[in-house]
């Protein structure tokens, strides 16, 4: 018996058994970041994504603080397929981790992966940005 199939599904059927084993639950949320007279904060511009799973990933993070010592900021990524990603997604959104305990970390920046999932770099914020 001959399967005939691509390379992308047979790196679609990888990704979701890695995201059904080892992912956790997120949603990303629209951030603006203020600017002028206006405060930072959810940017209801753009629709929160819904519920999607996503692998984190924690490699020999590091800590410092900024000048301010008002965030603390880590090599925390997240691995998630192309297909979910928002497609308004920028730096400075949220990612709430919904499996987790008040963890939302801000988008650093996004880099696309060889195999069709993209690497997305967080920072940990403090709770005070939050509110």
């Amino acid at each position: 018996m001959v399967i005939s199939t691509s390379w992308a599904a047979l790196a679609n059927l990888a990704d979701a058994a890695v995201d059904s084993t080892f992912g956790e639950r997120v949603r990303f949320i629209p951030w603006s970041d203020g600017g002028g007279y206006q405060t930072a904060g959810p940017d209801n511009s753009r629709a929160p994504s819904p519920v999607v799973l996503a692998c984190f990933v924690n490699p020999a993070a590091s800590t410092s603080d900024t000048s301010a010592g008002t965030r603390i900021t880590s090599d925390l990524k997240l691995s998630i397929r192309q297909s979910l990603v928002p497609a308004k997604l920028r730096k400075g959104d949220r990612v709430d981790f919904l499996d987790r305990d008040d963890w939302t970390l801000q988008v650093s920046f996004i880099e696309p992966g060889p195999t069709g999932r993209y690497v997305i770099h967080l920072l940990r914020t403090t709770e005070s940005e939050l509110t």
